[in-house]
């Protein structure tokens, strides 16, 4: 990519999201080709699993509400905004609650009841399919938003995940500040370490992988 075509728009869906993407833009950075408007890890899946889960929960239709998803793309760092559901929804404690540790461990579930063998390859596939689709019609001249962990410096992060705003050149908007209750706001408080920490393990790892590659 770094030789042949470095204005690329580069979209990740490898996990550990959280570490691959720190790890892709450090890479491209040595390499002089880095633009943080332009990389992507995709956690579109989040948002849809929202979706399904509250649409479930209420009995409405999945396609007719949304739930911002942030933080991160792991069980700890998934942060789902119940407050912020559109359209407005009465939803108690208990329900939120649920939903948000059914949401963060639905991940880990797909795998244990398939063994560990694999993950939920159909689901993720639909989740990047349309992640590319929206990334298409951005690059044709359409100003769309898709949930995305990319460089952001809003949260105390480098990186972060949420609703970010994509045009022709890339990133226009950031995932920025929600209005939280409580309960979402302590998610995030807990998350955000366990995303730094991350973050150093995937910039890290590029001193090990050029090791690896110069014994190669």
């Amino acid at each position: 990519m770094c030789e042949q075509n470095s204005n690329a728009m580069l979209a990740i869906s490898t996990s550990p999201i959280n570490s691959i993407v720190p790890f892709a833009s450090a890479l491209l950075y040595k390499y002089g080709s880095y633009n943080p408007f332009k990389v992507f890890g995709i956690t579109h899946l989040d948002v849809a699993r929202g979706r399904t889960l509250t649409g479930s929960a209420l009995q409405v239709n999945p396609t007719k509400i949304y739930v911002p998803v942030i933080g991160g793309h792991s069980d700890e760092t998934i942060v789902p905004l119940f407050s912020n559901i559109s359209p407005n929804c009465c939803m108690d404690d208990t329900q939120t609650h649920m939903l948000t540790k059914f949401l963060r461990k639905s991940g880990t579930e797909v795998v244990n009841k398939k063994l560990g063998n694999d993950s939920a390859t159909l689901a993720m596939a639909w989740s990047v399919n349309e992640f590319v689709d929206c990334i298409l019609d951005a690059i044709r001249g359409a100003e769309v938003m898709v949930n995305a962990y990319t460089a952001n410096p809003h949260f105390g992060t480098k990186y972060f995940s949420g609703p970010t705003l994509v045009g022709s050149n890339g990133i226009i908007q950031p995932c920025y500040d929600f209005s939280m209750n409580d309960y979402e706001h302590a998610l995030l408080n807990n998350a955000l370490p366990i995303i730094n920490r991350d973050v150093i393990q995937g910039e890290e790892y590029v001193q090990i992988f050029e090791s690896i590659s110069k014994k190669i």
